[in-house]
């Protein structure tokens, strides 16, 4: 069922289901910062700490309607979807799931109700 985008106050499904993905994968990213530091691996601990942070940061943004950070989360969501598109194409399907991804947040924060909320 389709909610009514006229109302403002009201946050889209799909808006509320790409702030629960961004905080989720927020979530992971920095679970996998803890455990690549304690390994030993600081390095890729701190570019999953810098992931993890934008993702929370970005599902934070978003809720509070923030334009900008829509439009932040479709340019990185079609970079790496040509990103995961090349990997694809060179190393095999093993990009479908960062594919997967991409589209989903595309998808939820294109819908006309979304458009429309981050409009009013």
């Amino acid at each position: 069922m389709s909610e009514p985008a006229s109302d403002p106050a009201r946050v889209p499904g799909t808006v509320t289901a790409a702030v629960v993905l961004l905080y989720f994968g927020g979530g992971v990213a920095l679970l996998f910062a803890v455990l690549a530091i304690i390994a030993g691996a600081p390095a890729p601990g701190v570019v999953y700490f810098i992931v993890g942070a934008v993702n929370l940061w970005l599902g934070y943004q978003l809720r509070q309607r923030k334009r900008w950070a829509r439009t932040a989360l479709l340019v990185l969501s079609a970079i790496a979807a040509v990103a995961a598109l090349v990997q694809w194409a060179t190393t095999g399907p093993n990009a479908l799931a960062a594919l997967v991804w991409a589209a989903v947040f595309l998808a939820l924060l294109m819908t006309p109700n979304a458009r429309a909320w981050f409009r009013s």
